[in-house]
């Protein structure tokens, strides 16, 4: 079944404990910082996680609270490094540590044990395959037409089609193709090396030039193969492009779940990162950073004992001047609406601690960029203004775009 996070949803009454006792055990597993659900009589709705969750056989696939798009999960690898926290249905294993692995290295470290288990456990797959040979004695049926062709030439060589139980087949080929793509994702060099010596041993040859047959991910695996169980649902999500967390509903695949709103963190970054990079083109020096402190109070007397502080998601410097301050909120921004009243003082207030001109909000969505003018006669901030940065259409690189973006805003203003 499909939840949308953040929206309610009902349960089969057998279902509502192991569900309660699934959520904490996440809860606790990824040290949330928020409470993961909420019950109301008897609808459940899951806050802060996306991805999938095993009930023992009923797989509740949850989707982001924006508009994602088909292929979402992909966004989030491409925004995954080294500090996520992430659960892999209970498979924490030894020298396995969400703080040390991000959602690439953890999938291609759990098909490098699953494929490496199944293949101690049951050896190699092998299939019946009909492959063209030709040889000295008839071993299968005689190609006539092609002997008559060459007879001259190689008389005593016999063209012939022989059908054998061979471990070279196209399973075997599907396995080693998608043990080369997850070697390519992941960070870890170990499980790079693995999967390239196992995808070698399946491919019996250089596994980078394998040609996987269209449609092979959509087979099912045969019953006395069920040891690869496991591997194939991971190979075939890989290889037909599907979604890794199983929201297609067609190839469940491992279920697990993330925190996304420090995702939306990371996307701002890269894209101040690129926002410095596209200024440097045009001649301008701009220097970002991320989560600095600054001092919005600073006691002067009576009670008040020490300073308070606040952390902008990010600040844009030019010639040693905040130009911009930068707010990252994970929700679901309708521009008819605007901002909620706690974020624009919350920008505000980062902006003045920081004598910044601009306050900017980011969301996650897709929506046109807004300015406002701020009122009153305070002051930095002159505008607030918001942007939706697209988070799950994100690919690998697409940081450029959302960095000119920025840029425009804070020139152009």
């Amino acid at each position: 079944m499909t939840a949308t996070e953040g929206k309610g949803f009902s349960l089969p009454s057998e279902l509502h404990a192991k569900f309660r006792s699934k959520l904490w055990a996440v809860s606790q597993a990824l040290g949330l910082r928020f409470r993961p659900f909420s019950e109301i009589d008897g609808v459940f709705t899951i806050m802060n996680l996306v991805g999938s969750i095993d009930l023992g056989g009923v797989i509740i696939d949850i989707l982001p609270k924006t508009e994602p798009t088909e292929d979402w999960v992909s966004s989030i690898v491409s925004l995954l490094a080294t500090s996520d926290r992430i659960e892999i249905a209970g498979r924490r294993r030894a020298g396995f540590s969400p703080a040390k692995e991000g959602l690439a290295d953890a999938l291609a470290k759990i098909y490098l044990d699953d494929l490496r288990m199944a293949l101690r456990r049951d050896g190699p797959i092998t299939a019946i395959v009909r492959a063209k040979t030709e040889s000295v004695m008839l071993r299968g049926k005689l190609q006539v037409s092609e002997l008559a062709r060459r007879w001259t030439v190689r008389p005593t060589q016999l063209p012939q089609t022989v059908t054998e139980i061979s471990d070279q087949n196209d399973f075997s080929r599907a396995l080693a193709a998608a043990a080369v793509q997850l070697g390519g994702w992941c960070r870890d060099y170990q499980t790079k090396n693995g999967l390239l010596s196992i995808a070698t041993k399946l491919s019996h040859g250089d596994p980078t030039q394998i040609v996987v047959p269209s449609g092979i991910s959509g087979r099912s695996l045969p019953p006395q193969w069920n040891a690869y169980k496991s591997s194939w649902a991971i190979a075939s999500a890989v290889l037909s492009r599907r979604s890794l967390l199983g929201v297609s509903g067609l190839q469940l695949g491992p279920a697990l779940v993330i925190e996304p709103w420090p995702l939306l963190e990371r996307l701002l970054e890269r894209s101040l990162a690129a926002f410095s990079s596209h200024a440097k083109s045009h001649g301008r020096n701009f220097r970002w950073s991320s989560q600095e402190h600054l001092d919005i109070l600073r006691p002067i007397g009576g009670g008040a004992a020490y300073s308070h502080q606040l952390k902008p998601d990010g600040v844009m410097i030019e010639d040693d001047m905040v130009v911009a301050t930068f707010e990252a909120k994970y929700r679901d921004y309708s521009p008819d609406q605007g901002p909620l009243r706690s974020e624009i003082y919350q920008a505000i207030s980062a902006a003045r601690a920081a004598s910044s001109p601009i306050a900017v909000l980011v969301y996650p969505g897709r929506f046109p960029t807004s300015t406002w003018r701020v009122a009153g006669r305070f002051g930095d901030p002159l505008t607030l203004a918001t942007v939706g940065l697209e988070m799950f259409s994100y690919r690998w690189g697409d940081e450029n775009e959302r960095g000119k973006v920025l840029y425009d805003l804070v020139t152009n203003l």
